[in-house]
């Protein structure tokens, strides 16, 4: 079992599934407003807190008793379909009730999306009551797949129902019910695979898992996460009604980004801390604690730098008033991503009723300074209940693991030197180790280099065809924004002589020529300028096939050199770099644009491809970040001016192109990587970084 590769694999996961959410939200909020926000979100809220108070740890109880007791699978299998059935219509009745005696908590929610709330129950249920089969036995993949469907049909429901045939709330209620039954088809047909179906009820075992499984349900700490959320949404429904719970959500929403790294570790530590002693567990918690604790810090200041612009730019100026309610619940989140690790310990060490102990404590503080500060001072107050309530959560967590473990509180929380060296071990061993092509041929020259560049061009792909011109929508979007960026950074003047470097199939080729013709394109490989030449129309001076690392060129020959995406597969780049400072004239400029290293789609590649176990990048040879690349040019030209562009691919189904215009969209996200770019820490995030130098005059 990879621990790691697992860990990569559902943080993945969940980055997708949160940015799959996260887009109704931005849908819902645009169309609707707060009012459609709050209808929306106390619909989910219904179905949601009857699925926390309903859970009794059976998902918990099963992956337990599967990898520590080694019950049989089959019939935990049996169980939980039986009961979740049962149960999950005990509590849908048990709902109605509370509904018909206190119908204020809901004030706001027509009666359909009420009692299409309720339906929903049994079904939400059972399929969380089946799904951890799928981490029980380290299935991760598949279990990744099916949450992703779950959130990936919400998203495509509301897409459909709200924004092309415009049914408002009801559409995206509808989506969820869909998704709901849809998913809970799909795993329990994938499980009848796994686990032959036995309609048995196994009294005794059943008894195990209910010992197990309702001494640890309320503390699952991101269930306690959400049914402070879902508790507040009530509260603040009953005093402020459903405008307030649209902030409040979105503020909330926002927030739980954070949850993704102790999200993942927390699933997979527990299923393999589970099949270890209590004495390793011990000694590895207080060390992932501190490390979550750093990185819950770290992305904390991240959110507090990007909040206000991120709630601004996605949700609308209407949603203004949420944005101190996110300061406000910010710092609770980083105390719950570190208690997170301690409730952690617990289950697996099979003691999860201290975690119960510790969240009941924590809801009841919660709730009782909503009822005070909520009527005093609006959903700030809700924001700093959390706050509190999960610093609570975390010093008992701390306190009781201290006093279980006999290790000294001060040594659990005092962070050390040799707790971030891990972590950037761990960050720095994505970028490390030979790429595919330096894997392939470890000998590498410029020769095989040309060689292998020659067959790529006779019996590759197309890659115009793959790229600015792809049939997929999105792809042509990101790549059409960075040619405007490129063109616009080359800024060509009519007098200018240029040089193409590295030009492949020549669509930057065909660009410029379009302007001058005073130009040279080169290439390692005489089949890609072939291409080039086929597919530019006009007549440029020459084509040249030569490495980058030996321009035929006098000195002092061009005034503006343009090489896109071509260092980064260089095999000697200080070479190359002098080679074109020889070439370039005195005051002329060079353009290049190369992968952001730290980009987070680079790094979503890179992570696959770890997950993979596979060469980190295609025919990457050295990848670099700004500051490198700027540090590495700095030594022979003057950095001029640097930009990013393609922060992020634009997916959208082929039926929406008929509605949505490639140049209108284009335009909007153009607008939108531009206001990316005006904010320090966000404007690194983007793919392609673009630099232009210059090279200094002879004095």
């Amino acid at each position: 079992m990879n621990i790691a590769r697992n860990g990569l694999i559902i943080f993945c996961s969940k980055v997708i599934i949160a940015v799959l959410l996260f887009l109704p939200q931005i849908i819902l909020a645009r169309k609707l407003g707060p009012d459609g926000l709050g209808v929306y979100n106390l619909f989910l809220t219904i179905s949601g807190i009857s699925l926390l108070l309903g859970n009794l740890g059976v998902g918990n109880a099963s992956i337990y008793l599967m990898n520590k007791k080694k019950e049989s699978p089959v019939q935990l299998f049996s169980n939980s379909l039986i009961f979740g059935v049962l149960w999950g219509i005990i509590l849908s009745g048990l709902f109605y009730l509370i509904y018909l005696v206190f119908p204020s908590l809901v004030s706001g929610l027509s009666k359909g999306y009420v009692f299409l709330a309720i339906l929903v129950i049994p079904i939400i249920l059972l399929y969380n009551y089946l799904l951890p089969f799928l981490l029980a036995k380290f299935q991760i993949f598949k279990w990744s797949f099916f949450s992703i469907l779950y959130a990936g049909l919400i998203l495509l429901g509301v897409v459909i129902l709200v924004e092309v045939f415009d049914f408002g709330t009801t559409g995206a209620i509808y989506a969820v019910v869909f998704s709901c039954v849809f998913s809970l088809c799909v795993v329990f047909i994938y499980l009848l695979k796994l686990f032959s179906l036995k309609l048995h009820f196994d009294k005794n075992l059943f008894g195990k898992e209910i010992r197990f499984g309702i001494s640890s349900y309320l503390g699952d700490v991101f269930n306690g996460k959400k049914i402070n959320f879902m508790l507040n949404l009530f509260i603040i429904n009953i005093f402020l009604g459903m405008t307030d719970v649209g902030y409040y959500s979105v503020a909330f929403s926002i927030t739980t980004i954070l949850f993704f790294i102790p999200y993942s570790f927390q699933q997979i530590l527990y299923s393999a801390w589970s099949l270890s002693s209590e004495e390793e567990i011990d000694k590895k918690t207080p060390e992932v604690g501190r490390q979550i604790l750093i990185l819950g810090f770290l992305s904390a200041i991240f959110f507090a730098l990007i909040g206000k612009y991120f709630i601004i730019l996605f949700y609308g100026k209407e949603f203004y008033p949420s944005i101190v309610p996110f300061f406000l619940i910010l710092p609770g989140f980083i105390f719950i991503t570190f208690a997170s690790v301690f409730f952690n310990n617990f289950f697996a060490k099979g003691k999860p009723y201290i975690a119960s102990c510790i969240l009941i404590c924590a809801i009841t503080i919660n709730i009782f300074l909503n009822l005070l500060l909520i009527p005093m001072i609006g959903i700030k107050g809700a924001a700093i209940s959390v706050s509190i309530s999960y610093f609570i959560v975390a010093v008992l967590a701390i306190l009781f693991f201290a006093k279980t473990a006999k290790i000294p509180f001060k040594k659990i929380i005092k962070i050390q030197w040799s707790d971030f060296k891990p972590l950037f071990n761990e960050f720095e061993r994505l970028f490390k180790g030979p790429g595919r092509l330096l894997t392939e041929i470890p000998d590498l020259n410029l020769k095989k280099l040309k060689d292998y560049y020659e067959k790529k061009a006779i019996n590759g792909p197309n890659v115009i065809e793959q790229t600015f011109k792809s049939s997929k929508f999105y792809k042509r979007i990101f790549y059409s924004n960075r040619v405007d960026k490129v063109m616009e950074m080359l800024d060509i003047e009519p007098q200018d002589k240029i040089l193409e470097l590295a030009c492949g199939e020549g669509y930057y080729t065909r660009q410029i020529a379009a302007v001058t013709l005073n130009l040279i394109a080169t290439d390692i490989s005489q089949h890609y300028l072939d291409k080039s030449k086929s597919y530019n129309p006009y007549k440029i001076i020459d084509y040249a096939c030569c490495p980058v690392e030996e321009l035929p060129f006098a000195d002092n020959s061009f005034d503006k050199i343009l090489m896109s995406e071509v260092i980064e597969h260089l095999l000697d780049w200080r070479s190359g770099i002098k080679e074109i400072k020889r070439v370039l004239k005195p005051g002329g400029k060079l353009i290049i644009t190369t992968p952001n290293k730290y980009s987070y789609l680079n790094l979503l590649c890179h992570l696959r491809a770890r997950i993979r176990n596979r060469p980190f990048d295609e025919e990457h040879i050295k990848e670099f970040s700004r500051k490198e690349l700027e540090k590495s040019l700095e030594k022979y030209f003057n950095i001029e001016k640097f930009s990013y562009t393609n922060y992020f691919p634009v997916f959208l189904p082929k039926f929406l192109l008929k509605i949505i215009k490639f140049q209108r969209t284009k335009k909007i996200i153009q607008k939108i990587e531009g206001f990316f770019e005006k904010i320090p820490v966000v404007r690194e995030a983007g793919l392609i970084i673009i630099i232009r130098v210059v090279k200094p005059k002879l004095k």
